[in-house]
């Protein structure tokens, strides 16, 4: 900094020319080796310039230019020229030569890499946090130092797997290409250095650790469940621990003749599944589905059978018990219906009326299967003749839109019948 003064024309010192910082850079700061007075002013002498008290720090960040604006005055008290009356705001431009950084390599989560004996794991960006500030994260790579025990395990690229590496990139770690293998230790360690194909990183250490596969189902109590009704499957109902680190698990299982497993899908539909993991269990995906229609005596229990498949090891058959509540029909009104001419004639439900035991079941549930028509008339919803299998509703009947039409005038008094069966829907 430069300023073109004649100061002994202007009969001053060169600690009267006095610069106050008006605008701060933004990239660094100014720290002052000057009195208190003028430090809290942020204001420096051309004497304090020459004798090196006054310093640019830059932050670090990868910005290449940065400036700060200061007016010029004097503290004299003779007449000064205009430059000199704090008039004028000046900058100071300041070019920043960049520096490569090394990066930064840590191992977070405890620098622990937790698996089962004999499997394999993922590394994630998670596991090994790279972090470099002037290089882009595609140009860092990882390596493995020294000569780690390959007895306890080793890392693979996915895209070339049973092979030992020694070296990936972070493009790699992102993809999810990269895996620990154990083989045989339990307990080991992998010295990680991170690099910027310049500069090298710290070290970091991943520990190791393989624990015996084990499992335990926690619960499975079963669900009890009305018949023809879909039951949300809970971690109450089925659950399963897992030794170590929690792990995805899928439970596999044997579809019963009296219902379903459903999940719902990303669209939010429920489908019939064989699998599910516990996850859908716990995020309320997954329901058993009663689709037994026909008619029982007594509730039963039944069960279906299911496996758990933890990365590929699978566990013994166990059972998950369902009490089906079977639903009880009774028939509160068959009251026959009189017809004294060939017109039809309306049967609602004060002549035939069903409903159902200990279970309430909307006035649409209760069905009416035909099993043998009527032989001397027709029975119809609305204009439509109901034959043998044909099935109509509580509903139809309470509506009105049941009927009975003879098809010839009987001479005499008679008598004409319909068999049926109540059904659920």
């Amino acid at each position: 900094m430069k300023l073109h003064v004649k100061f002994k024309d202007l009969s001053i010192h060169h600690s009267q020319i006095l610069f106050k910082i008006q605008e701060r850079p933004i990239h660094g700061f100014l720290p002052l080796d000057v009195p208190p007075e003028q430090e809290m002013e942020m204001a420096f002498t051309m004497l304090d310039l020459w004798q090196g008290k006054v310093w640019y720090v830059h932050e670090g960040s990868e910005e290449p230019i940065d400036y700060f604006t200061f007016l010029v005055s004097s503290n004299s008290k003779k007449e000064m020229p205009l430059y000199l009356q704090e008039r004028v705001p000046h900058m100071f431009n300041i070019i920043v030569i960049p520096v490569n950084d090394p990066p930064y390599l840590k191992v977070p989560e405890g620098n622990l890499l937790l698996l089962f004996e004999n499997s394999k794991k993922q590394l994630t960006l998670s596991m090994t946090d790279m972090s470099d500030f002037d290089t882009d994260s595609l140009s860092l790579s990882i390596s493995v130092l020294g000569n780690f025990n390959s007895d306890a395990g080793f890392l693979e690229n996915a895209n070339d797997p049973g092979k030992a590496i020694n070296h990936f990139t972070h493009e790699d770690l992102r993809d999810g290409n990269i895996f620990y293998v154990h083989r045989g230790h339990q307990n080991s360690q992998i010295v990680l250095r991170a690099s910027d194909e310049e500069l090298v990183s710290n070290r970091a250490v991943l520990r190791i650790m393989a624990v015996p596969w084990d499992f335990a189902v926690a619960n499975r109590i079963g669900v009890v469940i009305e018949q023809g009704f879909t039951l949300l499957i809970t971690r109450s109902n089925l659950s399963v621990e897992v030794n170590g680190e929690w792990h995805e698990m899928e439970t596999c299982s044997d579809i019963t003749q009296y219902g379903q497993i459903q999940r719902r899908g990303s669209s939010g539909k429920l489908r019939q599944v064989s699998s599910f993991s516990q996850r859908s269990v716990d995020q309320s995906q997954v329901r058993y589905c009663s689709t037994f229609k026909e008619l029982q005596l007594e509730n039963v229990t039944y069960h279906f059978k299911f496996k758990v498949n933890i990365e590929g090891k699978v566990g013994e058959k166990l059972i998950f018990p369902v009490t089906a509540q079977w639903l009880k029909f009774i028939l509160l009104k068959n009251v026959p219906l009189e017809i004294s001419q060939l017109n039809k004639h309306i049967l609602n439900s004060d002549h035939l009326q069903a409903a159902t035991e200990g279970v309430e079941v909307a006035e649409r549930e209760p069905l009416f299967k035909l099993l043998i028509p009527s032989k001397k008339g027709k029975l119809l919803l609305g204009n439509n003749v109901l034959k043998t299998n044909s099935i109509f509703s509580q509903k139809n009947v309470t509506d009105f839109k049941i009927s009975c039409e003879p098809q010839e005038k009987p001479r005499e008094d008679s008598q004409d019948t319909f068999r049926f069966l109540v059904v659920a829907k």
